[in-house]
């Protein structure tokens, strides 16, 4: 019967089904549609954003230099007075202007003086972002006064109402006062934590209030307030320039490019005089907080990471050089494209053979790609491109259904011919035994799948010696290895140094790289134990695999590989050696952390695991043991010894490999290890930092592994109440039992992170030292 359709009326119905469906605007296409601009940003390539525009940036160089942030206001204020002698037209404030930062009343007055004398500077606040109305507390005329814009339609402006606020945040009242403008800094990020559009309007109480850009183009292009209009949905007017916004008042992001784009000079460098101010003379200037662990950042379609400042940059950029992305038309012009093509298709393609048919549409498919390119690269329209291309699919499919006229007549004439025959009927009179279907029951051998645990030192029972047993541990000579090992002196090339402990498969020492004279850690793995002969051969592709893993990564926080050899009946791996404590041994010690510096080690493990991820490597064995403290806190992650290749199958992905009390549920359900199989184990790890415990225990092994299948740990702050419920949300989501709610990357957990550390402000600062290794 569907055969027997008019190929005009096919192809109108699936156009009408198109349609029907792209009305709807449904999510799941939209997302598919954003996900097509971003691969467009980056077929487009990087665009020059001009050199209006410069950045300063307090980076790790000017925290080293300096000080750690928060700088007092006086120090602020001589980066502004240095700044504003080169006579930029404004200079904008990316930085969230703290109290600790304004706590100083006499380098508060100095900061004000500065500001007031400057006369062109934007200084940043922050709204508290509402679903719905809110009632709103008075606003000082300090920050009212930056509340200006104008309408022509209250009612239109209700229908079509920007972002709501609850709360705001703003300056000291002096230095609000003493300030050219002020403007808000709030980041808006999609789900899939990238940060496409920028809101250019908040309403909060019955005003409405200017993003930081918004003013920074003001000021530059030496418009008035009075200039600045909105027209809701539609746009805001500064005068001459148009600025398109959604119905919500957000402004897509054009972003030229990755970071480093804009010329970009260290706050340190400005404070020494290092640099002439002429550099700044007419340009717009901005300073933002680039150093690590403090910077606010966010992701774009060019990259992850890329700092606030530079994200502002770029929409200050757009403003200023009417660099839009318009989709105002986007809609209207899907649709025409989506009847276009419906309309010719119809006409034409039951016409012609099926060949010329799938010929035809694929030069459609090949023109609507080139031209959504164009249209974007070339004129900045963002046009809908997938349900188009899904038209143009549903075609494909339906071309082979439809009979061209000629065709018809000549199905016609063969029927007529068959029935003339008399063994037509005995042709369709075929026995129902012919009929009958064969089906093959499925094989139900794989219905039961055995869970292999294999335990890598599931208790540690070693007690980590004391400072003094430390120091009487390094001046013993190197012991020999129990059940018949020869003591060894070199190992290769490599003398041995010292015993440092032992490792999960062997012994652990001190070396030198006599080549080079370089010390080296030898991790030694015992062969002589193993009974089965296979076995051996295991362990030989095991350590193999390790150093082939692990001596690809180049990373700050990876312990760096070195080499890998045999030595009679052992075999070692030469690895980069390093100074410090493992988290293990400051954990048993009852250490009591600072949370900010215990968030910046997680952040670093994250950044470690992140880097090995995108590798394709999985570590499988995150816990305290293999992640090394050094004394400044920098971190060290090790023994990527059961690290698997996610592009290779070296490894059984039914066997779960790890310490039990860090593995994760899907390992020990057979399933394979993947990146959030670590963020899981790293989240056990978080948990016991705060904690100072495992959370999930058991007498024996089968009460461990149930407990971590099937119960949820008390949250951090239960226990303890001085911990911040911010890593109860971190604990809980990174510790989920479906991988799907976890984070789906260490970056991600990273990012939340990082802004912790850039707000939290600890009541009573905590000195944590880590003893210096003997």
């Amino acid at each position: 019967m569907y055969k027997n359709f008019s190929g005009f009326i096919l192809y109108i119905l699936i156009t009408i089904f198109i349609l029907a469906l792209y009305s709807d605007q449904h999510s799941l296409p939209e997302k598919i549609e954003t996900k097509l601009v971003d691969l467009m940003f980056k077929y487009r390539g990087t665009h020059n954003p001009g050199t209006d525009i410069t950045i300063v940036t307090i980076d790790d160089k000017s925290l080293e230099q300096v000080g750690y942030w928060p700088w007092e206001s006086d120090m602020l204020a001589s980066l502004i007075y240095q700044i504003s002698s080169g006579g930029p037209k404004v200079i904008g404030l990316d930085i969230p202007l703290n109290k600790k930062l304004l706590s100083d009343s006499a380098s508060l007055h100095t900061l004000t003086l500065v500001v007031r004398k400057a006369g062109n500077v934007i200084l940043p606040m922050k709204f508290g972002l509402a679903e719905g109305p809110q009632f709103a507390d008075p606003v000082p005329p300090a920050v009212m006064k930056s509340s200006y814009f104008t309408y022509d339609s209250f009612i239109q402006l209700k229908s079509k109402p920007p972002l709501l606020a609850k709360d705001i945040s703003y300056p000291e009242l002096s230095l609000a006062k003493a300030s050219a403008d002020l403007g808000f800094i709030n980041t808006e990020i999609d789900r899939d934590q990238k940060t496409r559009k920028e809101p250019l309007i908040i309403n909060y109480g019955d005003n409405y209030y200017p993003a930081l850009a918004i003013q920074v183009a003001k000021k530059f292009l030496q418009i008035n307030s009075s200039d600045v209009k909105i027209d809701p949905g539609n746009a805001v007017q500064l005068k001459n320039v148009t600025i398109p916004i959604d119905n919500r008042g957000r402004m897509l992001i054009n972003y030229n490019g990755p970071a480093g784009l804009f010329q970009t000079y260290s706050a340190v460098d400005i404070l020494k005089q290092k640099i002439d101010p002429a550099q700044f003379k007419n340009k717009v200037v901005l300073i933002g907080l680039t150093a690590s662990g403090i910077s606010p950042q966010v992701n774009t379609p060019f990259t992850f990471g890329l700092p606030s400042v530079e994200k502002t940059a770029q929409v200050v950029e757009n403003i200023i050089h009417k660099n839009f992305l318009n989709s105002a038309h986007g809609f209207g012009l899907g649709l025409l494209v989506i009847i276009l093509i419906g309309l010719f298709s119809a006409f034409l393609l039951p016409r012609v053979s099926l060949m010329y048919r799938f010929i035809v549409l694929g030069v459609f498919m090949f023109v609507l790609i080139n031209l959504n390119f164009i249209l974007f690269s070339a004129f900045k329209i963002i046009a809908k491109t997938f349900f188009p291309f899904l038209e143009l699919v549903f075609f494909l499919a339906a071309s082979p259904a439809i009979k061209t006229k000629e065709e018809q007549r000549k199905a016609q004439k063969r029927r007529a011919y068959r029935e003339t025959e008399e063994y037509e009927e005995e042709e369709y009179d075929i026995p129902s035994y012919m009929r009958e279907e064969r089906y093959i029951r499925p094989d139900s051998k794989s219905a039961t799948k055995m869970i292999t645990v294999k335990v890598e030192d599931s208790y540690e029972t070693m007690e980590v010696p004391a400072i003094e047993e430390e120091k009487k541990h390094a001046k013993t000579p190197t012991p020999t290895l129990a059940g018949a090992a020869p003591t060894f002196s070199e190992f290769g090339r490599y003398k041995v140094v010292e015993t440092i402990g032992k490792g999960a498969m062997g012994m652990v020492y001190k070396g030198m790289d006599p080549a080079i004279d370089r010390p080296v850690a030898l991790k030694t793995i015992r062969l002589d134990f193993a009974v089965d002969p296979a076995e051996v051969e295991e362990l030989k592709e095991r350590l193999i695999r390790e150093a082939k893993a692990a001596g690809k990564l180049s990373h700050p926080n990876i312990v760096t590989i070195y080499d890998v050899g045999q030595q009679g009946e052992f075999q070692y791996i030469a690895m980069e050696y390093i100074k410090g404590h493992t988290l293990e041994k400051l954990i048993k010690r009852g250490m009591e952390w600072n949370y900010k510096i215990l968030a910046n080690i997680i952040i670093q493990v994250c950044d470690a695991l992140d880097y090995a991820h995108s590798k394709g490597i999985v570590h499988r064995d995150i816990k305290p043991a293999n992640i090394m403290v050094l004394d400044d806190f920098k971190i060290k992650v090790m023994d990527f010894g059961i690290a698997r290749f996610d592009a290779t199958n070296m490894t059984q992905t039914g066997v779960a490999m790890g310490t039990p009390n860090y593995i994760s549920p899907e390992q020990l359900q057979g399933r394979p290890a993947s990146a959030r199989s670590d963020i899981f184990s790293l989240g056990i790890v978080l948990y016991e930092l705060l904690v100072g415990e495992k959370p999930f225990k058991g007498e024996t092994i089968t009460a461990l592994i149930y407990n971590i299948l099937n119960n949820t740990p008390p949250s951090p702050s239960g226990a303890n109440l001085k911990i911040p419920r911010f890593f109860d949300r971190v604990v809980e989501r990174a510790m989920a039992k479906n991988p799907e709610e976890r984070y789906q990357s260490a970056r991600e957990m990273s990012f939340v992170l990082r802004d912790f550390v850039a707000t939290f402000i600890p009541s009573k600062k905590t000195q944590v030292q880590t003893p210096a290794q003997e």
